[in-house]
Formats: structure tokens, sequence, C-alpha cells
């Protein structure tokens, strides 16, 4: 085959293998929120029982590695819905309220906070953040 041919054709063929795996769906703003939503409730933050097979995410500091314990002190402590998203770069932050027992307990500092689940713009490697997030940078 001739140099001037083969060598555009393998670096069409090489930049279409590269795209493939690199350039997955990236989530629409209400696709990343669904996705933080599910994922808060799969894993125990809401109010929603969590199922016995459930795999359970880690948070960066988690203060329990028993899983009961673990549910326990994450039960009912966000409200099911997210209160905003921000896509910055390849990264989605979507944040979500405290229900009203935890900010009782934690008194606010005037500005609405949460947590925040944070993962790439495919909706992979979701984390619950272990820091309050103010929740008006979402907005």
């Amino acid at each position: 085959m001739n140099p001037l041919v083969f060598l555009p054709v393998m670096l069409l063929l090489v930049g279409c293998k590269v795209s493939d795996q690199a350039g997955g769906h990236r989530l629409s703003r209400e696709e990343a929120i669904l996705a933080a939503e599910l994922f808060i409730r799969d894993n125990g933050y809401t109010e929603s029982s969590v199922s016995p097979e459930a795999i359970l995410a880690n948070e960066g500091l988690e203060r329990y590695s028993d899983r009961e314990k673990k549910l326990a002190f994450r039960h009912n402590t966000l409200q099911p819905n997210a209160v905003g998203a921000k896509l910055t770069g390849d990264v989605w932050t979507v944040g979500f309220a405290y229900t009203d027992s935890l900010r009782e307990k934690y008194p606010a500092s005037g500005r609405p906070t949460g947590r925040a689940v944070r993962f790439d713009a495919e909706g992979n490697n979701m984390q619950v953040m272990h820091k309050d997030l103010f929740l008006d940078i979402l907005e």
C-alpha cells in the first residue's frame, strides 16, 4: 500500500478508536440531577429504605465501616430532590439540602447549606462529598 494513503487511513482509524473510548455520553443537567437523586436514595441519605443487596458507596471520609451504623448515620439527612446542579469542566456538582432534623442539630451560617454529589460528565465515579456545600453557588 502507498505510504501516502496508508498513513492517513491509520490516523483516521486510531482517531476513531480513541474517540470511541473517550467520548462517552455527557449527561445533560436533567440527567445529572436524576442520577444524583437516585444515588443518594440508593445509598441511604433520604428517608427511603435501602435494599439489603445494595452496595453502598463510601464517602471521602467515612465515620463508620459497619453497614448498619453507616446507614443509620446517613438515614434521612438529605432532602430527596436536588436543589441545583453545576457543570465545571468535566465534573458535575449536584446539591441537596439537609432535612429539617439535621438543620436543627447544626444551625446554618445564614446561607443554605447541604451536601454535594460529585461525578464526571459521563456520570461515573459518584461520591457524596464530606464537607458542607453552600447551596446558593449552584443556582
